[in-house]
């Protein structure tokens, strides 16, 4: 009997993968265009990556054991040149504690420990693998990262009807007072609503921005998916603001695009990295579970190529993907109000942090959607205009090319389930210096560089329905 039901639940489970196959089959064009046959065309071949350093085997999320354990906390860059640094990167991580915080093709930045330092230094040197300290106390660097509003401050700043400040970064309370106040001062074109609740029972507030024409296109923009990115929710605020507070400033084709804005779609995460030193760097939502093994990755966890690559099964990963597609409150309630809304929303922006990349699909695998190009277009477009105001360079292409595979994300389930014309994943700044420990007082920059691609996206729909 036992045997019977076993061979049932693997039948079915086999025909849930197959059903969820054929799904993804079914929204994925069959023009999509290998990036080895773009490399081939433009003569110039990209080396295939190994299985994205490792990040299917059991790892640990970066939750520090103490306070105090913090101060003497370093964030290291290891060089990673080819296939054989890989490995030799990979056979490290067998032998020690490691978490990685960030990677791209050609580097991996880790959190180490004090317990482990002196082990993964003469581990590197012994693999012969290139490293530099890009953070030697990573407790001195969140002390910093955001100064206690004066007394002063706060009197003045409550006068406004609102807390919030784009000198710091704010709780949860704060950013919703703000939107509150901006759906009472500016009713004519503000409107304010609850797209769902989170697992601890915060709202997820989305404010709509409406152009005031008929039929308009519309660009959804978020952030805060991955709790320890606090820059950006501040960004995406910052966006809101000049879109709403400057409203009379903004070129012509701004107005005439509607906006839907989540600025914290994890704000459970969120709220528990400002709980202590220890938990600033959490990356997942509070998703029930004993200990460090809670939590899922939201941005692994939409129904797009789920539990693809560069994604985890276990529990205790910081790229877990949840018990299934859209199984959190949080990454549900976003797709079926994107759902609702095809297809007006043409655009679709969510931020990150950090790296200083504006990225588009498909992010599942090395694969390119066929209006590539036009996303390259005007990828580059908002690139330009960020290098020529605020001096800044960031980098444009592939997200699977530039940094690795990542199934179930959101921007590939926008692209795919949302038929969103415009996607993109903005890594804001910055390469690592602050990581994502960037002090408060580069809010106001990212705010600048954020509203570049939300007006190159805007200029770009309007120029195709006019």
């Amino acid at each position: 009997m036992l045997r019977a039901v076993l061979c049932v639940c693997l039948l079915a489970s086999a025909s849930a993968a197959r059903s969820r196959s054929r799904s993804d089959e079914s929204v994925e064009s069959k023009e999509d265009i290998s990036i080895e046959e773009v490399s081939k065309e433009s003569g110039s071949a990209e080396d295939e990556s190994s299985e994205e350093y490792g990040v299917n085997r059991p790892q640990s999320p970066t939750q520090i054991s103490s306070n105090e354990e913090v101060s003497g906390a370093k964030v290291f860059r290891v060089s990673i040149k080819d296939k054989n640094d890989e490995r030799d990167f990979e056979r490290i991580r067998s032998k020690t504690f490691i978490d990685m915080l960030h990677r791209s093709k050609s580097d991996v930045d880790i959190l180490v420990r004090p317990s482990t330092y002196e082990k993964t230094k003469d581990l590197l040197r012994s693999a012969n693998l290139d490293y530099e300290i890009l953070i030697d106390n990573l407790g001195k660097r969140i002390e910093l990262e955001n100064p206690a509003i004066s007394e002063e401050t706060a009197e003045l700043v409550g006068r406004q009807g609102h807390k919030l400040t784009f000198e710091h970064y704010h709780r949860v309370e704060d950013q919703h007072g703000y939107l509150d106040y901006l759906a009472e001062t500016y009713k004519d074109y503000v409107t304010l609503e609850s797209i769902g609740t989170s697992h601890e029972g915060r709202e997820l507030k989305l404010i709509k921005i409406s152009s005031g024409y008929p039929n308009a296109s519309a660009i959804w923009i978020d952030g805060g998916i991955h709790a320890r990115e606090w820059i950006a929710s501040a960004t995406v605020l910052h966006i809101v603001r000049e879109l709403t507070e400057y409203r009379d400033n903004l070129p012509e084709e701004m107005k005439q695009v509607d906006y839907y804005v989540v600025p914290m779609v994890n704000p459970d995460g969120y709220e528990f990295s400002h709980s202590a030193y220890r938990n600033r760097l959490w990356r997942k939502n509070r998703a029930p579970g004993s200990g460090s093994c809670q939590g899922v990755d939201l941005n692994r966890n939409y129904g797009y190529k789920w539990g693809g690559k560069g994604t985890s099964n276990y529990k205790c990963s910081d790229i877990f993907r949840g018990a299934g597609p859209n199984s959190e409150p949080e990454t549900k309630a976003v797709a079926n109000y994107i759902g609702k809304k095809k297809p007006e929303i043409q655009g679709f922006l969510t931020f990150h942090s950090y790296g200083q990349y504006i990225l588009y699909p498909w992010g599942y695998d090395k694969k390119l959607p066929p209006d590539y190009e036009d996303l390259q277009r005007v990828g580059d477009i908002a690139a330009q205009r960020i290098k020529e105001k605020q001096g800044v360079k960031y980098k444009v292409g592939n997200s699977a090319n530039m940094l690795y595979a990542a199934a179930g994300a959101a921007d590939d389930w926008a692209k795919a389930y949302g038929k969103v014309k415009y996607t993109y994943t903005v890594e804001l700044r910055d390469e690592g210096s602050y990581g994502f420990v960037i002090p408060s007082s580069e809010i106001t920059a990212c705010g600048k560089d954020g509203f570049e691609v939300v007006r190159a996206v805007a200029e770009a729909l309007v120029k195709t329905s006019g």
